[in-house]
């Protein structure tokens, strides 16, 4: 993805705060502060695409809880190495 100035990811935020409050109303516009610390525009265009579709306000939640999350670390192999042992 290009580079994303903070201006734009202010514009972001803003657009998923709109989509949110139409969509869900003022709960929906709730779980802004917690999207505003993913700071990863990345991450807000698919939020957004998520709110465009999703039918409950959980299916936004979940969305959000998966963004959030850690990225996963690949398990080590049992020689100490990554990726799978040598023989």
């Amino acid at each position: 993805m290009p580079y994303v100035t903070s201006i734009e990811r202010v514009v972001m935020l803003e657009m998923i705060e709109d989509v949110l409050r139409a969509r869900f109303g003022e709960e929906g516009a709730g779980l802004i502060p917690a999207i505003q610390e993913l700071n990863d525009a990345e991450k807000y265009l698919a939020l957004n695409r998520v709110i465009a579709t999703a039918t409950t306000l959980d299916e936004v939640r979940q969305a959000y809880a998966k963004a959030a999350a850690p990225p996963t670390r690949r398990k080590r192999g049992s020689n100490g190495t990554r990726g799978a042992s040598k023989t």
